[in-house]
């Protein structure tokens, strides 16, 4: 039997109604992740959809310079490390997860406190 969720709102800033995407392109907190991956990466695409990001990847990110292969890389390592973090927090009640993306090591996501390497 599924378990009941009533809480909806967004684990990460408070947000009264989480989405997909909302957690990976709304979030105040997200947010300040993409700007600083794509600071990093030299990334100028707005994305504020998954779909968005899904789209660019299969359809206009298919070089094959390492620039290209960065941001393809990046954005998935975004996604999926913003995505882990989360169910971290939720399910675990976990604050202070390591997450990496590239060289760039987030030490906590709430403050977002990190190194470049």
């Amino acid at each position: 039997m599924a378990e009941h969720i009533e809480d909806t709102s967004c684990i990460l800033c408070g947000y009264p109604m989480e989405s997909l995407d909302h957690l990976f392109f709304q979030c105040s907190v997200t947010r300040q992740v993409w700007m600083e991956i794509k600071a990093w990466l030299g990334f100028t695409r707005v994305l504020t959809t998954l779909k968005a990001a899904i789209k660019w990847i299969s359809k206009e990110g298919r070089g094959t310079g390492v620039q290209a292969i960065a941001e393809r890389i990046g954005i998935a390592c975004v996604v999926y490390c913003l995505w882990k973090h989360r169910n971290t927090r939720m399910f675990e009640g976990k604050r202070g997860v390591a997450v990496a993306a590239g060289s760039i090591a987030f030490v906590d996501v709430a403050g977002f406190q990190h190194s470049f390497e």
